[in-house]
């Protein structure tokens, strides 16, 4: 009996999906759990698999086409199956009925095209890995998609280029970023083909006078629709406190020498965020245009930059949760998002984001609230200050915390005192004990 496939509904605000690339085709031979096709949602790029087994019998919303929540994009049916009879009550099957001219059917063509490798074999991969590797010249063929998987994606092609491609020294890469500079176009002058900051210097001087235009594809594109559309619709306001790291700094020293897992200052904040959300549920909550739905779990999303953006992950039930399982969790999800590996469930259901710049040297930030999230908090670098402590002048190592929150749920004063009690926290972690 054919079985329809559906454009499923990953997370709260999505509406539709795009289709970014079929990783089967009409005619295959599909098992249940086979990853069929690769969608763009309004959080990331993510895979869905067949609910059922069978031979794929119909596509009916083709790669980079929308579909919404519950339309019909695929059918699976039984080998000799006829599906002409069937009706597909779905705007995208109407569509894909409907007659197609010559040169749009040419132009679909070539954007179902498959590679062939040199003994013949397809190579699967998402458009925007296909795009990533035309721009460096690559040959999709030497390149492998990460285990698990049959498709490349465009993070196995980032992760290709990092370790084959021209490496860089930690300021010189920091320096590419922002001017916009490709690493893997220069030649390294420094220790084994390194590239340096006077390499950069000597690319600007030559190529001053040209411009590059990078369009918004795949992840950035999602990126660039969501934060400018939280930026236009909520009223934000920022609130920032300095805090005294000393005591925290100090106590994570001990937790080395008696834990096995890495502690970073990001669990312990997700651990002292979590807590204090307990007791300003308000802060914890979802908003709409005409309502708010405070959450009764506490769910922790941590910001990871990935090679062609950003992600969100979530530690589901923080506030349940001691620091060394925070931890290992933490670590766990920001190695799947470095991997590409993500699924729908590590990005769903957060309640509260944590960002931190700290490790880029970057003291103090406006972060953008992660809707549908009633608030977000920034994390600077720590940095050693000379600062008055009982009468005297002390070296203290200090952080910067800022916290950006909607105002049509969360007014002035509970959202400072929320950050004031953050601070203490951190400040005299013992207090930890009694909340």
């Amino acid at each position: 009996m054919a079985y329809e496939v559906k454009m499923p509904k990953f997370g709260e605000t999505m509406t539709e999906g795009t289709i970014l690339n079929w990783i089967v085709e009409e005619g295959d031979q599909i098992e249940k759990e086979d990853p069929l096709f690769e969608i763009e949602t309004d959080k990331a790029s993510l895979e869905v698999e067949a609910e059922e087994a069978g031979i794929l019998a119909k596509i009916l919303v083709k790669e980079n086409e929308s579909a919404a929540i519950g339309d019909v994009v695929a059918v699976i049916a039984e080998e000799g199956e006829d599906i002409s009879s069937l009706d597909f009550d779905s705007e995208s099957s109407k569509e894909s009925s409907t007659e197609v001219s010559p040169e749009k059917a040419e132009k679909e063509d070539e954007k179902t095209e498959k590679v062939i490798r040199t003994e013949g074999e397809k190579i699967k991969a998402s458009p925007a890995a296909k795009r990533l590797a035309a721009e460096k010249d690559l040959d999709l063929s030497e390149i492998s998609p990460a285990e698990g998987r049959d498709a490349i994606l465009e993070a196995d092609v980032s992760n290709y280029i990092k370790n084959k491609m021209p490496q860089a020294t930690p300021v010189a890469e920091k320096k590419a970023a922002a001017r916009g500079i490709d690493i893997s176009s220069l030649e390294g002058t420094g220790a084994g083909g390194r590239v340096q900051s006077s390499d950069l210097d000597s690319y600007n001087a030559q190529d001053s006078e040209a411009d590059q235009e990078i369009p918004f594809t795949g992840l950035r594109k999602i990126i660039s629709k969501r934060m400018t559309q939280s930026f236009q619709e909520v009223p934000q306001v920022t609130t920032t406190v300095k805090v005294d790291m000393k005591e925290i700094k100090e106590l994570r020293e001990e937790i080395k020498q008696i834990s096995e897992e890495h502690i970073s200052y990001t669990d312990i904040l997700v651990l002292v965020v979590s807590r204090m959300l307990r007791k300003y549920p308000m802060i914890n909550a979802h908003i709409s245009q005409d309502s708010m739905i405070v959450k009764s779990n506490i769910n922790i999303g941590i910001a990871v930059d990935v090679p062609d953006g950003l992600v969100v992950p979530v530690i589901k039930n923080a506030a349940r949760k001691g620091l060394e399982e925070l931890a290992k969790e933490r670590k766990i999800l920001v190695g799947k998002a470095r991997e590409g590996k993500l699924n729908n469930d590590d990005l769903s259901g957060g309640t509260f984001t944590i960002t931190n710049l700290g490790g880029f040297e970057t003291e103090i930030f406006t972060p953008i609230i992660n809707q549908p999230e009633a608030a977000i908090l920034g994390v600077g670098q720590i940095s050693d200050e000379v600062v008055p402590v009982d009468g005297e002048v002390k070296i203290r190592p200090m952080l910067w915390l800022s916290m950006a929150y909607d105002h049509r749920a969360v007014d002035g004063a509970p959202a400072a005192e929320f950050l004031q009690k953050i601070k203490k926290s951190l400040e005299n972690p013992i207090s930890l004990l009694l909340s």
